[in-house]
Parts: C-alpha cells; structure tokens; sequence
C-alpha cells in the first residue's frame, strides 16, 4: 500500500535531510517552496523539463539513483485548460522567478501563452526570460511598468503568497 505523509525539511540543510529519507527507504517524494532549486542540483538524472525549469518537485528514488522531475506547470495548465481560463495567445502575468515560476513558463509557453515576467529582483526575472526566449514569447518587467499592459491571467508564484502577502 503506497503510504503518503508530510515531513517538514530543515531549512539549513534539505540535502541531507531528503537523502536520509530515501536511505531508510523512501520511494518517492514531492518537494515544496523553497526547497524546489535545491532538489535539482542534487539528482542523478534529471526529465528534460526538469532540466529546463531548473527545479524539481518531484524525486524518485530507483536503482540507488535519484530521479527529479517536475510537474508544476504540466498539472497547473492542464486545470487552467480544463477550466477555460486560458487558450492559444493568452497573456499571462507571472510573478516570481523562482522554483515555482520556472516549472511552469515551458507548459504555459507550449500552449501558446504570451508570459511577462515581474519579479522584486528585475535582473532575476530577466534572466529568467533570456532562458526561455527560445521557447516562447516571453518577457521581464518590472513592476511599476505593469500598469500599461492587460492580461488574461495572473499567477503568484512568489513566496508571499504563503505569508498571506500581497507580491
């Protein structure tokens, strides 16, 4: 029977802590804010959209090697799909640029989603857009140059919104 339980990780050391799971046993895992980075760089083969997003979400321990994937962003545009709240051109406002923010551009690219990009650090939100250029139409600004643009969407994917704060 396939057990699911929540484990609070030490902030000061997700590493150890996620390996000392898998060594007692551990099959598989999801990973939350903030430990979604951190998760990528320590598995031994990433899926190629884990590799793209620079975050994982999902570990899976097999043959003595760790497997990271992530599915934030196919599982959130498949809702947004099946609920109508987004189709071929939308724009879509994402905030953060983050763990949470990079797993889902590609998916929101690959539906044919126009995504501008605000995050507090400008210069990490631009970078975040040179990553995915080649993917889709994607671009940074910053947040005092939102008010002259529409959207169709807006997704928070900052921190903040775990502390009940506006981003």
């Amino acid at each position: 029977a396939l057990s699911y339980e929540a484990m609070l990780a030490p902030l000061d050391d997700f590493p150890a802590f996620a390996m000392a799971f898998f060594q007692q046993g551990g099959r598989g895992a999801n990973v939350t804010t903030p430990f979604k980075e951190q998760a990528w760089q320590m598995v031994d083969i990433l899926t190629p959209r884990a590799r793209l997003a620079g975050a994982v979400n999902t570990l899976h321990w097999q043959n003595a090697r760790l497997l990271g994937d992530n599915t934030d962003g196919i599982g959130l545009v498949s809702d947004l799909r099946r609920l109508a709240m987004i189709g071929d051109a939308s724009r879509v406002l994402l905030l953060g640029a983050g763990g949470a923010a990079r797993g889902v551009i590609l998916p929101l690219l690959e539906q044919g989603c126009r995504i501008v990009l605000a995050n507090r650090t400008h210069a990490r939100a631009q970078a975040l857009a040179a990553a995915f250029q080649a993917q889709g139409e994607i671009e940074a600004l910053p947040y005092d140059a939102l008010d002259d643009h529409t959207f169709d969407l807006i997704i928070n994917a900052t921190a903040s919104g775990l502390q009940g704060e506006v981003p």
